[in-house]
């Protein structure tokens, strides 16, 4: 967002909201988040992982659960 990073993060009710968030480091297949609040999400929370180009703030969506991230 305003060529910043950012994450949809799906709340209780599948609605999404679009939230910044601070990265470290890039890898290959991973991004290292700045820790606690900082970093922009707090653990166990979701976030959309494909598609997100098509999304939009308020929206519902249907999750499909994958495999968890590693959260260190």
């Amino acid at each position: 967002k305003d060529g910043k990073p950012a994450v949809w993060v799906v709340d209780a009710e599948q609605r999404l909201t679009l939230r910044a968030i601070e990265v470290l480091r890039f890898g290959e297949q991973s991004a290292l988040l700045a820790p606690g609040e900082r970093g922009g999400l707090r653990v166990g929370e979701r976030i959309v992982v494909a598609g997100v180009h098509k999304m939009r703030a308020g929206e519902t969506i249907k999750a499909v659960e994958r495999q968890q991230a590693a959260v260190r």
